[in-house]
């Protein structure tokens, strides 16, 4: 089940909106381009808390973006097609941290 809210053009998500996937559990919120993610925007578990905020391509996270892990860790960095690629850095919750060239995840 996904709820929506936002604007549409030719029955297809355009622009700013707002969803919520009661089965992924996950939800998202931010700009859309012929009914896919596209642009900036957040991406949100169940309890409302950010998991993702970058830039998204065609339904997927591509561009510069920040992921936040359950376990304190955090990746900054390029994106691809979804994937951790290009330049990054993955920050552990202890304090350590990896910077350097990701390639497909």
């Amino acid at each position: 089940y996904l709820y929506y809210e936002g604007e549409y053009v030719n029955g297809k998500k355009e622009g700013k909106g707002k969803e919520y996937d009661m089965l992924r559990r996950i939800g998202y919120e931010g700009e859309y381009k012929k009914g896919k993610k596209e642009g900036c925007g957040k991406e949100f578990d169940k309890d409302d808390i950010i998991v993702y905020e970058g830039e998204f391509k065609n339904g997927l996270r591509d561009g510069k973006g920040t992921y936040y892990f359950s376990s304190g860790d955090k990746y900054v960095g390029d994106w691809k097609e979804g994937e951790k690629d290009g330049k990054g850095i993955y920050y552990w919750a202890n304090g350590t941290r990896y910077e350097g060239d990701w390639k497909k995840g």
